[in-house]
């Protein structure tokens, strides 16, 4: 019989999930080669792309607040205890990221989607949308943008979530290390 208890997940573990549930994308994105045109294999891949990109949220999410609690948080920074906005799918993914990197106090210009990344996160998020209340059967067609769209969102979150792991699992002396380097990279560049 299963233990159902909830323990907290290492940054170890959070890696091995986000590479388990990436390979699942990939093996759809495998499979959907021996038939390019298929639209059921089309949809095996963006409901693996969304496991994964639902699964990534959750974790950093819970990487991120591991961190509040470890770390003191400067409350006269203007970010540290802002309200978000009430925000749509594509901006979910975003926000996360972003408040992981701030709380790991990482440059959050790094993990600031650039145009191209916002696009398809909106198109990820509107297909997303299409394929969970589907209204007609072309709705559930997928496009071989649709697809490229899905395939830049998961490298992009899964490279991020990488980073914002190994930042997660530094020492406080491995942390202080870096942040001297940091400032020390900021203070040559000005």
């Amino acid at each position: 019989m299963a233990d159902n208890k909830l323990t907290p997940v290492s940054g170890h573990h959070i890696r091995a999930i986000l590479d388990e549930l990436r390979s699942d994308v990939d093996t759809a994105f495998s499979d959907l080669e021996s038939n390019p045109s298929s639209q059921s294999g089309r949809r095996r891949v963006i409901n693996a792309a969304i496991s994964y990109l639902e699964a990534a949220c959750i974790l950093i999410d819970q990487v991120a607040q591991d961190r509040c609690m470890k770390r003191p948080i400067n409350i006269y920074e203007r970010e540290a205890f802002a309200v978000p906005e009430p925000e749509s799918e594509e901006r979910s993914i975003s926000r996360t990221l972003l408040s992981a990197a701030r709380v790991s106090r990482l440059d959050t210009q790094s993990f600031s989607p650039g145009r191209n990344i916002s696009e398809a996160l909106v198109s990820v998020a509107t297909l997303r949308a299409r394929l969970l209340a589907p209204r007609t059967l072309s709705s559930l067609e997928i496009t071989k943008h649709e697809l490229q769209s899905t395939s830049t969102i998961v490298t992009w979150v899964h490279a991020k979530a990488h980073q914002l792991l190994t930042v997660a699992s530094e020492s406080p002396a491995q942390e202080l290390k870096r942040r001297r380097r940091l400032r020390e990279v900021y203070d040559l560049r000005h």
